[in-house]
């Protein structure tokens, strides 16, 4: 079964460089999210159509960056304020709200939290692949994955 989420990109294949786009519909209001990848461990440069960029050869591999994330999301207990039942050392939950016990007492607390740090993702795709002239007329479609 095919993944939902599998990047489709069209490549331009010409005698002046390989071209990389992700929209592959050729929309006009179209945003790339291939600004943030790595392509075979590259940035790849940008050209001046918007949607279009610069690769040094066709993809073997794609990387998107996972910006650092918060986890173990907890409230600490403030210094000079005695742990209790009503206000113990740690609330482990990442949001108090009005309907929560802890509501009256939780500007006690600090907020606290771990950084899981940021990574890059391998991302499944498919490319089609455009031959074509220094003009960019195409003269063959094929398919890679």
């Amino acid at each position: 079964m095919e993944p939902v989420n599998k990047l489709k990109l069209v490549i331009i294949q010409s005698t002046s460089g390989i071209y990389i786009s992700d929209n592959v519909l050729g929309d006009n209001y179209f945003t790339s999210k291939l600004q943030g990848y790595k392509i075979d461990g590259l940035d790849a440069e940008k050209t001046y159509v918007k949607d279009w960029f610069k690769v040094s050869s066709i993809p073997i591999k794609i990387e998107r960056n996972l910006p650092e994330k918060r986890i173990n999301v907890r409230y600490e207990l403030k210094e000079g304020y005695p742990e209790s039942e009503l206000t113990p050392k740690v609330i482990n939950v990442s949001y108090i709200d009005e309907d929560d016990q802890y509501y009256r007492v939780v500007s006690l607390y600090d907020v606290k939290y771990d950084l899981e740090p940021s990574r890059y993702e391998d991302v499944e795709f498919e490319i089609i692949v455009l031959d074509a002239d220094a003009n960019f007329k195409t003269s063959r479609n094929t398919i890679c994955n």
